[in-house]
């Protein structure tokens, strides 16, 4: 029958449209999996390699950029999160705390925020490893043209800057291109006529579907329509709660709100 074929075209859209939205959110998933793991290799670099204020600063940097992140992602749709994605005042206070007031002011008037953040983390990486000074303190002095025991720390010592250096520029470069894959996503949304399209022809078959199956099952028709109902609307529902994979914690039936603060 007619409705017979429209259930099967019904059931392809449903497919595509949640399995598109499972690879959203699964990305999602990776993605920050990524971030948090790099995030503590940064600060393992920060401990091993940086010392005194550097690290400090550095270090405060690493901690507070997972937050800032996802602030600037929940920031990008205000009609999902209560507080529009902003920081809230407990929020604002520690990352201020954390931060002090010359990286809060910069960070706060930034408008991407964790562009800041990745750049100031440079920043303090390349002051490390060009501050003569700071290379001093750390490693002592080198003697390139010394004897060859001094000669042979000098070469050790240039070529540990140089890996160690290249390393942590890689990790930072690293962290912009998930943040730049994350932002991808909520940018990239599922297009609005396919999911209007779905939601649509969802509808007029489960309006009409009462009339095909009244004169085959009788009675049984009311309690049937609203299972098969129940089952579809919950599909599309699920396609369209996945598809924003930060803001997840939305659905979460004992989430107040609280927890931002």
């Amino acid at each position: 029958t007619p409705h017979s074929l429209a259930a099967g075209a019904l059931s392809l859209l449903l497919i595509f449209r949640t399995n598109s939205a499972y690879d959203r959110f699964w990305e999602g998933r990776k993605l920050w999996g990524k971030l948090v793991n790099m995030t503590r290799e940064l600060a393992r670099l920060g401990h091993t390699f940086l010392r005194g204020l550097d690290r400090e600063h550095y270090l405060a940097l690493v901690a507070s950029f997972p937050a800032i992140l996802m602030q600037h992602l929940q920031g990008k749709e205000n009609t999902v999160r209560p507080s529009g994605g902003l920081f809230s005042e407990k929020q604002r206070e520690a990352l201020h705390g954390m931060l002090g007031d010359g990286d809060f002011r910069m960070l706060w008037e930034s408008r991407n925020r964790p562009f800041t953040v990745t750049k100031m983390l440079g920043a303090i990486v390349s002051d490390a490893y060009s501050d003569p000074a700071k290379i001093e303190k750390r490693f002592g002095k080198l003697d390139f043209d010394g004897d060859s025991t001094a000669k042979l720390k000098a070469h050790l010592v240039q070529s540990q800057i140089i890996a160690e250096r290249g390393h942590v520029e890689q990790m930072i470069s690293d962290y912009a291109n998930v943040y730049g894959a994350c932002e991808r996503i909520i940018k990239s949304a599922v297009p609005g006529s396919y999911s209007r399209h779905t939601s649509r022809m969802l509808s007029v078959w489960t309006l009409t579907l009462p009339f095909a199956l009244v004169h085959a099952i009788g009675w049984r028709t009311i309690p049937s329509v609203a299972t098969i109902c129940w089952m579809f609307f919950t599909i599309e529902e699920v396609g369209h709660s996945i598809e924003d994979p930060f803001n997840l914690h939305i659905l979460d039936p004992h989430w107040t709100g609280k927890e931002d603060e």
